[in-house]
């Protein structure tokens, strides 16, 4: 629930026994999570430990724009923490873990969810402007926005991104020659997608994502929601599901890929990344690949985890997106990591 007066969220809402006061979690894209009290008669949030909450020196803003078919898509634009309105910055395209799901204007300080590696302050603390779109198939926005990628993933919803990159570029902030994308789970499916469609883009970072949809579909745990959102099984309308599969399309990909995958998953395995990585390495485009090797199956990283994802994502955009021509790619070295909970 949004405070409109404020644009702060509202979330896990109790009465009290007398039913006079409720206490909820406030927060906002810059500040931090309170726990907070108010009475029912007249909305007031007070927050019960004011002097420990934290503010980020950040400006963002939730951002619309209208894709190909006069959608309105919404969005969250994240500033660098040193932004100079005229100059252009490295962008970072964030796509989230859904597709039913949605990025909310909540404290951008820390990973999002806390479970995997993608932290907004982190990377405009480095110079970098964030988009967090909501592109259509995501939740929030009514039954017939989250129905709207149903028989067409990698659809609509890939143009619903680009249109909203081409939106900051025209806004003067992002510079269109510095384009990255990232992508967690169906995230990870459609920014593999991306770098199959364009070459815009200096640098990718996949997490989980679904490389190859038939293999996929056959191989993960609870893979049922992909015939909903191709409208078949494979081998009813084979055509489709391997013109959406990156796999298929591999010998388009030029952008440099870093893959984050987990060891242990059963519902996002391993084999698709390890798909992408050596046809990519076969080709000669610079790829490497991160394992979570004691994540379980639904890869929620711990801490350990979390800051090796973002230490290696920070040093791959450094590599990709520096003007400094002496920095190296080594195209031959998984990188792995063991990690205890």
């Amino acid at each position: 629930m949004l405070n409109k007066e404020n644009d702060q969220l509202i979330s896990k809402v109790s009465l009290n026994s007398s039913s006079t006061q409720i206490g909820f979690v406030l927060e906002s894209l810059t500040e931090e999570p309170a726990a907070s009290i108010s009475s029912i008669e007249s909305f007031d949030p007070r927050p019960l430990f004011n002097q420990f909450l934290i503010t980020l020196p950040l400006q963002a803003e939730v951002i619309k724009w209208p894709s190909f078919d006069g959608k309105i898509i919404e969005g969250i634009l994240v500033y660098p923490l040193d932004y100079k309105k005229g100059a252009r910055y490295p962008l970072i395209t964030a796509l989230h873990e859904g597709p039913y799901g949605a990025w909310e204007q909540k404290f951008l300080g820390g990973c999002a969810n806390n479970i995997y590696p993608f932290s907004p302050a982190v990377f405009a603390s480095k110079g970098y402007a964030i988009l967090l779109p909501n592109i259509r198939g995501s939740s929030n926005y009514g039954i017939d926005f989250a129905k709207a990628i149903d028989k067409d993933i990698g659809g609509g919803d890939f143009k619903d991104l680009i249109a909203g990159i081409d939106f900051v570029i025209e806004k003067g902030v992002a510079d269109p020659e510095k384009l990255v994308i990232w992508g967690w789970k169906y995230g990870g499916y459609l920014a593999t997608h991306a770098i199959v469609q364009t070459n815009r883009f200096k640098a990718a970072i996949v997490g989980l994502g679904m490389i190859d949809l038939i293999s996929f579909s056959e191989t993960a745990k609870d893979n049922g929601f992909l015939k909903s959102y191709l409208g078949s099984t494979f081998w009813e309308n084979k055509d489709l599901w391997l013109i959406r599969s990156p796999i298929m399309h591999v010998e388009e990909i030029q952008t440099p890929t870093l893959l984050l995958y987990g060891k242990q998953s059963n519902l996002f395995p391993i084999g698709q990344g390890k798909e992408l990585y050596y046809a990519l390495k076969k080709r000669g485009v610079p790829v490497k690949m991160l394992l979570f090797t004691n994540e379980g199956d639904e890869v929620d990283l711990s801490t350990q985890s979390i800051k090796a994802g973002l230490e290696h994502t920070l040093a791959w955009l450094e590599q990709f997106l520096s003007p400094d021509p002496n920095k190296r790619y080594s195209s031959d070295v998984t990188h792995k990591r063991k990690n205890t909970k």
